[in-house]
């Protein structure tokens, strides 16, 4: 199995995800990750409508996902996944999930969040868990769109934080 994508983004599965990045990446397979979605039989309908035909729609929960990625090196599937949230994120990391990097894509703005991105807004704790994150070598970028320009999302933060003092 190959990882070709750790995506976090609120909306999950949408046009850009379809449109934009699973051909980019050429996956076979989209692995949602959410303890949410997982019980929720109207949200995991939807989104197998929304998944072309071709591509297998594997929906787990957090514990069971870091173990179908750590788990299935051996095969030659290729594997986009997809997370709702930076809490998930790290979630999978105390489980010990094997990552190299993640793409953080869209997280809108909602009370308490600040916007540092057109599509990327966070609050205090998702700043501090991006920090975790990375002090634990792995590489965070950002963009919307893959042919968009890598994004370091905490120099974005840096920067906003200057300009307000």
């Amino acid at each position: 199995m190959s990882i070709v994508l750790i995506r976090i983004d609120d909306r999950l599965i949408h046009g850009q995800v379809i449109e934009g990045w699973l051909k980019t990446v050429h996956a076979d397979t989209i692995l949602v990750v959410s303890d949410e979605v997982v019980n929720d039989e109207i949200q995991k309908q939807l989104m197998g409508l929304a998944v072309p035909e071709n591509i297998k729609l594997t929906i787990a929960d957090v514990k069971n996902s870091v173990e179908i990625i750590n788990a299935g090196h051996e095969t030659e599937e290729r594997i986009f996944v997809l997370v709702p949230d930076i809490e998930t994120v790290s979630k999978m990391i105390e489980l010990k999930v094997e990552m190299e990097s993640l793409n953080l894509g869209g997280l809108h703005w909602s009370q308490g969040k600040t916007q540092y991105m057109k599509a990327v807004s966070l609050d205090e704790k998702e700043i501090k868990q991006i920090k975790e994150i990375k002090k634990r070598g792995i590489e965070i970028e950002s963009r919307a769109l893959p042919m968009d320009d890598r994004m370091d999302i905490l120099k974005f933060i840096e920067e906003k934080s200057e300009i307000k003092k």
